[in-house]
């Protein structure tokens, strides 16, 4: 998987430590998940094309107001945040400068790409590794004529239809803790009961997912939860590491709840349409 991937969030989780406030520090962190990162935007492209764009331009205009979202949302939950659970008097900006020091070049390189690059792909590593192999025994192992990734989708199939979309959605989610790219192989291996990874074209991939039941309310709904769901893992360890295992909870949770309850609301109206 891309480093570059976990490296924008986990950044942008430390970067909060230039806020002086505890509290607004802490928000800050908190709801840095909400904006789409480059994990996320394959998917979000991807069904864009597949189900909402009749040009290029459409496409375009169906990412952007994703990322409009995105923003309107964290804005949401800071307003919450910030006058509930941690509120606090606002501090004022101030920037300190440092003292001026001749830059020593090869140490300032190797402290960044340890810090920035290889401490972050060893913590993917290490949750990678365990729901590989996750992915790859539920693909292989049967139990009748279903492998463990069908016999999974099938049960989260009822809450998945209350959100609308299907078990195998919720459990692509799941399995792509470790790196939001992987949930469309994820979900691909699922729908075709492979335990290897399909490359599909774009009318092939249109095709299979029209075949298992998805509408342009199923795109919008995993767009939605593409969105706003829980960060990757590695961007998990830095919140927790950078606040406390409480805030890295509410890290995980809130953006999920904020997803789950909109779901509610679109396949409700959608129905209803």
């Amino acid at each position: 998987m891309p480093a570059g991937v976990h490296i924008i969030l986990h950044t942008g989780v430390i970067g909060c430590r230039i806020i002086n406030g505890e509290k607004q520090r802490i928000t800050a962190a908190v709801t840095n998940s909400f904006m789409p990162c480059n994990g996320r935007f394959p998917l979000l492209i991807t069904l864009s094309g597949l189900f909402f764009a009749a040009g290029a331009l459409a496409g375009a205009a169906t990412v952007l107001a994703v990322i409009v979202a995105g923003v309107l949302f964290t804005l949401l939950a800071n307003f919450i945040l910030t006058r509930t659970i941690l509120r606090e008097a606002r501090p004022h900006f101030s920037l300190e400068l440092p003292p001026y020091r001749r830059p020593r070049f090869f140490k300032t390189v190797g402290k960044a790409l340890y810090e920035k690059a290889l401490k972050v792909l060893i913590r993917a590593v290490v949750f990678s590794a365990p729901f590989s192999a996750v992915i790859v025994l539920g693909a292989y192992f049967k139990i009748g004529d279903n492998s463990l990734l069908e016999i999974a989708g099938n049960f989260l199939n009822p809450a998945g239809r209350v959100f609308g979309v299907d078990g195998f959605v919720l459990l692509a989610f799941i399995l792509a803790l470790p790196a939001n790219e992987i949930f469309l192989p994820v979900l691909l291996m699922c729908y075709t009961s492979s335990g290897t990874l399909t490359e599909l074209s774009m009318p092939a991939l249109h095709s299979l997912l029209l075949s298992n039941g998805w509408t342009v309310l199923t795109a919008v709904n995993v767009m939605i939860l593409c969105l706003l769901h829980f960060p990757c893992a590695t961007t998990l360890i830095t919140l927790k590491k950078e606040t406390s295992a409480k805030w890295a909870a509410v890290g995980f949770f809130l953006p999920l709840l904020f997803g789950l309850v909109l779901c509610l609301i679109t396949s409700f109206v959608g129905r209803l349409i």
